[in-house]
């Protein structure tokens, strides 16, 4: 998990990581001060949930707190689904 988080600390829309164990919190870069209430909220939800994936998002940050069944596997597809999604931020910027 360390190594994702040192992975995408580099993503110009990080504006921190952490993690703990698989527990993983990343803030979202919005331009504006982190809130609760960020509308990026439903950005992020409904882009994981069209892919089958739940993700806790709150306000402009994205939790993830996978089962402990989870497969190395399963959670490398997640973490990759999650530099997409930072990839997506990107292109809808340009």
């Amino acid at each position: 998990q360390g190594d994702f988080v040192s992975k995408i600390h580099g993503n110009g829309f990080v504006k921190s990581a952490r993690s703990t164990g698989t527990v993983l919190a990343i803030e979202i870069e919005t331009g504006e001060s982190s809130s609760y209430f960020s509308n990026i909220r439903d950005h992020i939800y409904n882009y994981f949930m069209d892919r089958g994936v739940i993700i806790r998002p709150l306000g402009n940050v994205l939790y993830l707190v996978p089962p402990f069944c989870i497969t190395k596997e399963e959670l490398k597809g997640v973490h990759n689904m999650i530099v997409d999604f930072l990839d997506s931020l990107s292109v809808k910027q340009e």
